[in-house]
């Protein structure tokens, strides 16, 4: 009798056991997990001496097989900076007449990087694969700076998911400004941070921090962010004996960068390359689709209509005060909602929905399971990296280890306080995820120390 009974046990637990697997993996959780623990596995059991050469290549590889099944097609503003990049080389310069061109000077950065690439190969999957190769570098540049404020183990894990997270991963499949941009932003920080260039003259080293994070601006604005993330560190972490030398360090990056972006943004304008230089012609128009209510700060094609000319920055200004001030009862509102959407959520379709095998499995109906999948492990991905960035913060609140730490914090909270006020997309999370994955590396580490005293 008591066999029967253990017989009847193990079939129920094996059955529960099977329905759950096939729940799990059919939802995508059960590939997430295993990719997790075998990503934990290989990086706490496998010593490789040259991790950041095998990193490389692993992404590399992946990323070229992404962009190789994935064709996205070229739209909107992608769309617009690629058809200028060959007008360029074709030395047709009727788009300087473009009111768009004109607005938005900022974009010609990217469109200029891309007439280069096309001069030397004129092809789309050279453009992407070169991008490859900056996502690559993120990649490893994660790997590196977690280093220098986590563990060994704990920066291999994290960057070996950021290889198989699906949304920057898929992001590859994009002509978008925010690669080459992101690379040279964690290329700075980590000249600015890293132990192997403490010996470097600190002159030297703070015009090279300065030039690459005017060459990140110059291919995508959004250096404010670090510029001012870099203020609230040195008044936070600045002691009175070493105050003045990092005051000076500072007034360098930010003289450097400056005489190299406005230099470069006055050539555009005398070689009649850009009309507008680099410069942005409507600075409201972001924040007044930030505070677009009825679309929770999303684009609007009717807010586009009415208020990102050139000549609309008046009617922009008055539509501002009236959804900002004007609506003040309902801001919280938006700015959860908005933080919800930009964090948390990431629509892959607009790239998964570009599969070079869809038409397949269209026909035999599983692309809805395939894209349910994929979707899954991106937001299982999204909401662990989440967990493991607040895991990070409450470790280094308690234990202080590493001074460096507090400055990737600030620039995930600024970069969370300017999308409060601007224009989101889910794709705008690109930059301060990368941030969020250096800080979880911090999470695990703290992880790992509550095991070992539980054990």
């Amino acid at each position: 009798m008591e066999i029967i009974k253990k017989i009847i046990l193990y079939l129920l637990i094996t059955c529960f056991s099977l329905v759950l697997c096939y729940y799990l993996g059919k939802n995508g959780v059960l590939i997430t997990l295993l990719v997790i623990a075998g990503i934990i596995h290989i990086s706490e059991k496998f010593n490789f001496k040259r991790f950041w050469l095998l990193l490389f290549i692993i992404s590399f590889v992946v990323r070229v097989i992404i962009i190789l099944v994935i064709d996205t097609p070229i739209t909107s503003d992608f769309a617009v900076m690629y058809n200028t990049a060959r007008q360029l080389l074709s030395d047709d310069m009727s788009y300087t007449t473009s009111g768009y061109i004109i607005t938005w000077g900022y974009q010609m950065g990217h469109t200029i990087y891309m007439t280069m690439l096309l001069k030397i190969i004129d092809s789309v999957i050279f453009l992407k694969i070169v991008n490859c190769l900056f996502t690559v570098g993120i990649t490893v540049l994660i790997y590196l700076i977690a280093k220098e404020i986590a563990s060994e183990k704990a920066s291999k894990i994290v960057s070996l998911l950021y290889v198989f997270f699906p949304f920057p991963l898929l992001l590859n499949t994009v002509l978008t400004n925010q690669h080459v941009s992101l690379f040279f932003i964690l290329l700075a920080l980590y000249i600015l941070i890293g132990k192997r260039f403490m010996n470097i003259n600190p002159y030297f080293k703070n015009i090279m921090v300065g030039i690459f994070l005017a060459i990140a601006n110059i291919i995508r604005p959004e250096i404010i962010v670090i510029i001012t993330s870099l203020i609230i560190y040195l008044f936070v972490t600045s002691k009175k004996n070493n105050y003045k030398q990092n005051i000076l360090g500072f007034v360098i990056i930010l003289v450097t960068y400056f005489i190299i972006f406005n230099t470069s943004s006055t050539l555009l304008v005398k070689t009649n390359i850009s009309p507008s230089g680099l410069e942005n012609k409507n600075p409201v128009w972001k924040f007044v689709l930030g505070f677009n209510h009825e679309t929770n700060g999303v684009y609007s094609p009717s807010d586009a209509s009415k208020y990102s000319g050139i000549n609309k920055q008046d009617i922009a200004k008055e539509e501002l005060m009236e959804r900002s001030l004007g609506s003040i009862e309902r801001v919280p509102v938006l700015f959860l909602k908005k933080s919800v959407i930009l964090w948390t959520n990431h629509d892959l379709k607009w790239s998964v929905g570009s599969f070079k095998y869809q038409p397949v499995l269209e026909k035999k109906g599983d692309f809805n399971i395939f894209y349910n999948v994929i979707n899954n492990i991106n937001q299982i991905m999204i909401i662990s990296i989440l967990i493991m960035f607040l895991l990070g913060v409450i470790y280094y609140l308690k234990n202080k280890k590493s001074e460096k730490a507090l400055l990737f914090m600030i620039i995930v909270l600024v970069y969370f306080g300017v999308y409060l006020l601007i224009e989101i997309a889910p794709r705008y999370a690109y930059a301060p995820q990368a941030f969020l994955f250096i800080i979880s590396a911090l999470g695990y580490d703290y992880l790992r120390t509550k095991i070992k005293i539980n054990k």
